[in-house]
């Protein structure tokens, strides 16, 4: 299933399509990115879900809200891709175990 950002409410292996620039410079043609959500976070002060999205070919994790609009405030991305990163990380010691 392919969507755009701003569809409806994403769920995990959902893929999304980002557009930017290439490297991040507004005056190189932009180009479009596929990102695979991997993981549905919870805010646990706002109840907001957020959805953890990867892109393989970028090798690049990217923040959403629930429709798959980007996160603009990079702090709160960075610090839902760190919740997520350590529950996964503690997911897969248990695993170990």
């Amino acid at each position: 299933m392919e969507h755009h950002a701003h569809a409806e409410e994403l769920e995990l292996q959902d893929r999304i399509i980002v557009g930017g620039p290439a490297n991040g410079n507004p005056q190189t043609a932009p180009i479009e990115r596929e990102f695979e959500v991997v993981g549905i976070i919870e805010d646990s002060d706002s109840g907001a879900h957020f959805a953890i999205c990867y892109s393989e070919a970028a090798d690049e994790f990217i923040v959403t809200d629930k429709t798959g609009g980007l996160v603009e405030n990079e702090s709160l991305a960075q610090d839902i891709l760190n919740d997520f990163l350590e529950q996964a990380s503690d997911a897969v010691a248990e695993d170990e175990q």
